[in-house]
């Protein structure tokens, strides 16, 4: 169940069910019972005299007649391949996926939530709360700094705002961006690089000049030739419907704030000391930077909030390393639900080209000990043996591809910097099948070099 994703619909409602379970063992038997009794009810209807007229004879071109068993095989490599060849693109997709630049460094970091109750919903009360909660945290020991925010990265919560760049004409319908309610350390807690301009300090209050900091995607977009620094941008309007001038002071490196597959869209920060709505301060999100593992201060951070007010809980607390893994946890359980169909279908495929082809040996025991008798080599047996096991493979392989190439396309919306028809994938998974194929026929072919004409013609 740990690797269910938590999104998976009415996860809590899976369970072992006896249904299904008996339903599912009496499939399986009748499956048997029904693949049994086909060859046997064969069988038994084989008139002697003319089974033993055809076992004299040694018909080479019965050696590389396809049949059944070799419509088995087939199928079976080409559906190996496309399920193996799905496995790998995904597989590609999700290890690119872990090494996306996540903007910032998710090691040691503890984060957990708080909601004010409404008593405490306004500005001064909100404000003296937080200050309080942060510096008691952040003197803990072995904490290497504390701070707030609104919408955690990854966290599945984006708050949006729109915005106008003073001296840039404003359009019908304003662009909308990310807007983070920060505290001054957030961006060195978190370890986002500052590429231009200063971060916000304590001295950004609410009656010194609002100041907010834009990421590097917003000013490329934006202000692009432009050095965005000490120009100004409205978020908000005041009572006349005059806006509100904010100055940009700093810009800073872009984080991953929705998902890791998605771009970094623009965002725009803004100190939490210097917002006016209490509302938005009803709930934030504290990032704890630690010197040792961050699990370990789980009950200090909750004792020193509880001291600041008790009547506060302290929510969903996790490290930040726990939600990074969480955002990919559809990808890796779609990587490796199908990864085990495609391990499952190798097995099967290989299993099958080594019954096809012991089967083959069996039956054609006769005519091998003709041909050795008659001076075949063991090399020219062990060429015949596989290669009639190898040309299922290739043809297998082959209609896997073309399938494949079809199929694929449909994984592209879950693929990551990952093509569907992945030249590399195809050719590296085509390659592996063959070579299955190849050790699979390789080892009855060779005891049929082991047979002794004599023997053979005997028996026969």
């Amino acid at each position: 169940m740990w690797l269910l994703p938590q999104s998976l619909p009415r996860l809590s409602e899976i369970d072992v069910d006896h249904r299904v379970f008996g339903f599912t063992l009496l499939t399986s038997l009748l499956t048997g019972l029904l693949f049994g009794l086909v060859p046997a009810v064969k069988a038994s209807r084989v008139e002697m005299t003319q089974a033993l007229k055809e076992g004299a004879r040694t018909e080479s071109k019965n050696f590389k007649r396809f049949g059944l068993q070799s419509f088995l095989v087939i199928a079976e490599f080409a559906l190996a391949l496309m399920l193996l060849v799905g496995a790998g693109l995904l597989l590609n997709s999700f290890v690119r996926l872990l090494r996306v630049d996540l903007g910032f460094n998710p090691e040691n970091v503890l984060t957990f939530n708080v909601s004010l109750p409404i008593t405490s919903r306004h500005q001064g009360q909100a404000a003296s709360f937080y200050a309080q909660a942060l510096q008691r945290v952040d003197a803990l020991p072995g904490v290497d700094g504390a701070a707030i925010i609104n919408t955690l990265p990854l966290g599945h919560g984006v708050m949006q705002v729109a915005f106008q760049v003073e001296g840039q004409p404003a359009s019908d319908a304003p662009t909308i961006v990310t807007q983070p309610l920060i505290s001054s350390d957030y961006f060195q807690v978190m370890s986002i690089p500052l590429l231009k301009g200063r971060y916000f300090s304590e001295r950004d209050t609410p009656e010194s000049v609002g100041v907010v900091n834009i990421n590097d995607t917003f000013a490329r977009r934006f202000f692009s030739g432009e050095d965005p620094v000490g120009k100004r941008l409205s978020l908000y309007q005041d009572s006349q419907g005059k806006p509100i001038w904010l100055e940009i002071v700093g810009i800073v490196g872009d984080v991953r704030q929705d998902a890791l597959s998605a771009r970094p869209e623009p965002a725009l920060y803004v100190p939490y000391t210097q917002v006016s709505d209490p509302g938005m301060l009803s709930g934030m999100t504290f990032v704890v930077r630690t010197t040792v593992p961050s699990a370990a201060f789980a009950t200090a951070v909750q004792r020193e909030i509880q001291a600041v007010n008790r009547d506060i809980p302290v929510t969903d607390m996790k490290t930040m390393r726990e939600i990074v893994t969480a955002s990919v946890a559809d990808e890796r359980f779609i990587t490796l639900l199908l990864g085990t169909f495609a391990l499952l279908a190798i097995v099967l495929a290989s299993v099958g080209i080594y019954g096809v082809v012991t089967y083959m040996v069996a039956q054609r025991t006769h005519e091998i000990g003709i041909r050795m008798a008659l001076g075949a080599q063991p090399r020219n047996v062990l060429k015949l043996v596989i290669g009639q096991g190898m040309m299922r493979a290739f043809v297998g392989v082959a209609i896997g591809n073309v399938c494949a190439l079809w199929l694929t396309r449909m994984l592209s919306g879950m693929l990551y910097n990952v093509s569907p028809t992945d030249p590399l994938t195809f050719t590296c998974l085509s390659i592996l099948l063959v070579a299955l194929a190849l050790v699979a026929s390789y080892l009855p072919a060779r005891r049929a070099t082991r047979i002794d004409p004599v023997v053979a013609l005997r028996d026969e």
